[in-house]
């Protein structure tokens, strides 16, 4: 709404729903910057600090630093669809990537590979630790703090809440056999990707749902 105005959204037609974000890029922009080096992300950026870059995304937000890591080499169908692409006019650039295309030390001390192409990590975590998934770059660590457990095979069913239904307490899960636990928490993460996120509100009764007719939520 800020950036395109009401006329242009009325131009759009009544099925358009759009609305502003409660937060700004500024405010996101350090801690993508602090996720891609984490993750070691192989990328080419286009603008960093306002400062437009050849080879990148010319019209992506600006960025605080480049990436971790370069771009993945270019395959060859890539250099046709790319040549073809500026012989239009077009600004083709590399996909930032989450597989290292060198090897690569986190800030948190992991040291990673690059990446061999086997394919095998489409679905599962790499073998190879050339991939920026969980498993890679941050469960070692965890798994040397005698305090932290990893619980396999398990599922939550909602979060805890406490009296006011303001603050989570913890989280009640079912194991592998079906048995139901409660786990007390002073910190509850939600890191099950946008859709199933939204679910596990929903049933700890989080939130109001959105609302299509009012645009409310």
């Amino acid at each position: 709404m800020e950036r395109y105005g009401q006329k242009f959204l009325d131009a759009c037609g009544p099925d358009l729903t759009i609305q502003d974000w409660g937060v700004t890029y500024d405010e996101l922009e350090p801690h993508y910057d602090r996720f891609e080096y984490l993750i070691g992300v192989s990328g080419t950026a286009g603008n960093i600090k306002g400062k437009i870059l050849p080879g990148g995304n010319p019209f992506e937000a600006p960025r605080s630093r480049d990436y971790p890591n370069p771009a993945q080499k270019e395959p060859y169908f890539g250099a046709i669809f790319r040549k073809g692409a500026e012989s239009l006019g077009c600004h083709p650039y590399p996909q930032p990537s989450s597989n290292l295309s060198r090897p690569y030390t986190n800030p948190l001390g992991l040291k990673m590979e690059a990446c061999v192409f086997c394919g095998f990590c489409e679905r599962y975590a790499c073998e190879h630790y050339a991939k920026g998934s969980p498993q890679t770059t941050i469960l070692p660590i965890l798994l040397k703090n005698p305090k932290y457990e990893l619980r396999t095979g398990c599922e939550v069913l909602r979060i805890n809440l406490d009296s006011t239904g303001k603050k989570a307490t913890g989280v009640t899960y079912v194991d592998a056999a079906g048995r139901e636990f409660e786990q007390p928490a002073e910190l509850v993460l939600i890191c099950a990707f946008p859709l199933n996120n939204v679910r596990t509100l929903l049933l700890s009764k989080i939130g109001k749902p959105y609302d299509p007719k009012t645009g409310e939520a």
